[in-house]
C-alpha cells in the first residue's frame, strides 16, 4: 500500500473498449467509471502517490492512456522510453558480441587452413 500525506490529485484514464470489460468487473476502491459511446471507459480516481496507479497503467499498456494529469503522462512516457532504450542497448551489445565471436572464429579458421 502506497500512502503519503501530500494532497491527493485527480487521475483520469481512458481505457480502450478491448479491455473495458475487465474494469467493469474489477472493484477499484475510490474509482468512478464513465462509459463512453464507443464502449471505452474513462476512469477517475484520487490518489496521493503515483505508485497507487502506475502498476495498473503498466498492466494494461497499450490499452490504457492517461488523460490527466499531464505530468503523470510525461513521467510514464519517459520511464517507458528509458526502459526500451536500456533493453535495446543490452540486446544490441549481446548481438554485437555474438557477431564478433563468430567473425573471430571464422577469421581464425580461414588463417589456419589457407
Amino acid at each position: 500500500v502506497w500512502f503519503n500525506l501530500d494532497e491527493p490529485f485527480l487521475v483520469r484514464l481512458l481505457i480502450n473498449k478491448k479491455v473495458s470489460k475487465y474494469f467493469k468487473r474489477r472493484h477499484l476502491i475510490g474509482a468512478t467509471l464513465y462509459e463512453q459511446a464507443d464502449e471505452s471507459i474513462v476512469l477517475e480516481c484520487e490518489i496521493s502517490h503515483i505508485m497507487q496507479i502506475k502498476p495498473l497503467i503498466y498492466e494494461y499498456i497499450p490499452h490504457i492512456r492517461v488523460i490527466e494529469p499531464a505530468w503523470l503522462n510525461e513521467t510514464l512516457k519517459k520511464e517507458l522510453n528509458d526502459f526500451v532504450k536500456s533493453l535495446w542497448k543490452r540486446h544490441f551489445a549481446w548481438i554485437f558480441k555474438k557477431i564478433c565471436k563468430f567473425l573471430l572464429k571464422f577469421s581464425f579458421f580461414e588463417r589456419k587452413f589457407r
